[in-house]
């Protein structure tokens, strides 16, 4: 069975990757609703006004009407599943073998790229929310073989293995890169990059650099300065908070579960981490917050004209791909296709 080598978008953090792990792999029989992962966002702290916020959902609903929302994304990783591994489990089941290619779906992994950071919601917890709503991922356990339903650890189970992947996917490197194409299509790619071109030429001279709002951050905050030529570098500045996530929060069998309706203290102090970097971020982004947001209803204009061609491509691609997972018994309050 061909698993997905890698997930795709921007990497969450080390400290993140080892309390969903460690937190709720014990768990893994628990669904946790999805109102549920409110529960554990705190109250938000930031005012922006109402204009700004019809602004920010405006830009954010024509970006994803053709880089795909949500919905589409988890449609796609449906389809991108069952074309590296249907042909497959189908032919393992004639061969005497459950093996169910809904296995190897993946959750897509979204990320608030519509907007420049600095112009994002203040509000947004870009650590908590990643472990908060990762338990909904254990949905795909409805779709887990019985462990010890079969004998899978024979030569009859690799010798099936082996007839029926290959039949499946004679070039495996050439059935990833075409999977990949099918889950995040080139041209969105294309889009992607001329739109955050787009942005930043004109937000930039109103908001400053990047490198300008980690500077600021680093400034307001109490994260100390990075290592000689890293001070204004995002993604060292976000290893810096990692490494005062560890601080408060231990690992492996010691790691506290994610009880979201009875935060576990060792969770408290992981948001007053993050509520530091929030607090010091908003301060850097407050004065130049609604002025940013208000070039971009001229960006969208500009860019629909620009391209209108690519983006109905596009948005025609993602209705087709529902359109196929929907075949597949996918829907919005199925998304990993489970048959039960």
């Amino acid at each position: 069975m061909l698993g997905v080598p890698s997930v795709r978008g921007l990497a969450t953090m080390a400290t993140l990757a080892a309390l969903v792990l460690a937190g709720c792999g014990s768990r893994s029989d628990v669904e946790v609703p999805p109102q549920a992962a409110d529960q554990v966002v705190q109250a938000k702290q930031f005012r922006v006004s109402e204009s700004d916020s019809e602004v920010s959902k405006s830009v954010e609903d024509f970006y994803s009407s053709w880089y795909g929302n949500r919905e589409q994304m988890q449609a796609a990783e449906v389809v991108g599943a069952n074309f590296l591994n249907g042909e497959y489990s189908e032919c393992m089941g004639k061969m005497g073998f459950v093996v169910d290619w809904r296995d190897d779906i993946q959750e897509a992994t979204i990320w608030p790229l519509a907007l420049p950071r600095v112009l994002r919601d203040p509000n947004l917890r870009i650590f908590s929310e990643a472990v908060a709503t990762s338990p909904q991922a254990q949905a795909r356990q409805l779709n887990r073989k019985p462990e010890g339903s079969q004998e899978y650890d024979t030569p009859a189970f690799a010798a099936a293995e082996t007839t029926c992947s290959e039949q499946a996917h004679s070039d495996t490197a050439a059935a990833f890169a075409e999977h990949d194409k099918l889950v995040r299509p080139e041209l969105s790619l294309k889009l992607d990059r001329a739109w955050q071109r787009a942005v930043r030429d004109a937000t930039s001279k109103i908001t400053g650099t990047e490198e300008d709002r980690v500077r600021c951050i680093r400034k307001e905050g109490p994260f100390p300065t990075a290592a000689e030529g890293t001070e204004s570098d995002y993604f060292a500045l976000l290893d810096e908070i990692d490494a005062q996530l560890l601080k408060v929060t231990p690992l492996g069998k010691d790691a506290p579960i994610l009880d979201l309706t009875d935060p576990a203290p060792e969770w408290s102090a992981f948001l007053a981490v993050e509520d530091q970097y929030l607090q010091a971020a908003w301060k850097c982004a407050e004065p130049v917050y609604s002025a940013g947001l208000a070039a971009m209803p001229a960006v969208i204009a500009e860019f629909q004209s620009a391209h209108s061609g690519d983006i109905a491509t596009m948005q025609a691609y993602w209705q087709d791909i529902e359109d196929q997972a929907m075949k597949l018994g996918w829907s919005e309050s199925n998304p990993f296709a489970a048959s039960d």
